[in-house]
């Protein structure tokens, strides 16, 4: 029960590291913009013809996509994970920067994410496999399918919550990470005796 307390808490500290420094809300808001930017070069700058024949036919976008598509939506949907995650980890280091004493700004959040990008790498291309396998079932499921990718989705959501901070801090591979938190969460979750 100790490490549930201690996992509470500082997830109090954390939003009051958002509260005292509103201006770390700007990362989310950076990340949202260059995703924007990413899509709209991707399919509105370099691939006009392509994009707009997709918007064109969206009710059949997978039969209409031949390889080439496949490729660049698969790297887009890396690209898109990879600045979600990025800028994630910077609100992380942004808040360990606050409960290590110091004064996070927007800046050293982004240099402190940098210093992580061969760590986040790896985990956007696990988060886009495991998010297109949800979409998968959801979509080929029917109402059960939905119902299924909703409860995995949100299994996924909470073992990234545990897993990033792990992959970030503790320097650890992948695989690790998962390792650890699994333990974390079977080690801290309430037995029939709590």
């Amino acid at each position: 029960m100790e490490r549930i307390r201690k996992g509470l808490h500082l997830t109090r500290m954390s939003w009051d590291v958002l509260r005292r420094d509103g201006s770390l809300l700007l990362l989310p808001l950076l990340s949202g913009v260059a995703a924007i930017a990413v899509i709209a070069a991707t399919f509105f700058g370099l691939f006009w013809d392509e994009a707009r024949a997709l918007i064109d036919v969206a009710a059949t976008v997978r039969d209409a996509m031949g390889p080439l598509e496949w490729v660049v939506f698969a790297l887009v949907s890396y690209v898109l994970s990879y600045i979600a995650i990025f800028f994630n980890v910077a609100l992380m280091c942004a808040a360990d920067e606050r409960m290590n004493g110091g004064d996070p700004t927007v800046a050293s959040a982004l240099r402190a994410a940098s210093d992580h990008a061969r760590r986040i790498a790896p985990w956007a291309a696990v988060s886009v496999v495991v998010q297109s396998i949800i979409r998968a079932i959801e979509e080929r499921g029917g109402i059960v399918g939905q119902i299924i990718g909703t409860v995995i989705g949100v299994g996924w959501a909470l073992a990234t919550y545990l897993i990033l901070p792990v992959l970030i801090f503790e320097g650890v591979s992948v695989r690790e990470a998962f390792t650890r938190s699994k333990d974390c969460l079977l080690y801290t979750s309430p037995s029939p005796r709590d």
